[in-house]
């Protein structure tokens, strides 16, 4: 098993950045509708890591979000 534990934080940082790159309208969201798009991205890429990637995503520890693979030689 292979497990990475990032900050909650980081990732959203990171996950807006890479949506703003994608579409600049996101600038003038309020913050109500920042946390509505990241609940369904997170949605969305915990389906998307599972089925291509068989990875597991899961809230926690604390703040952080954490990514398990499984891995076997």
């Amino acid at each position: 098993m292979v497990q990475i534990i990032l900050p909650l934080q980081q990732m959203e940082g990171l996950a807006t950045t890479k949506a703003r790159e994608l579409d600049s309208s996101i600038e003038g969201w309020s913050d109500r509708e920042r946390r509505e798009w990241l609940a369904a991205f997170w949605g969305e890429l915990v389906r998307y890591l599972a089925k291509w990637k068989e990875i597991k995503m899961r809230r926690g520890p604390g703040e952080n979000i954490t990514f398990e693979k499984a891995v076997s030689r």
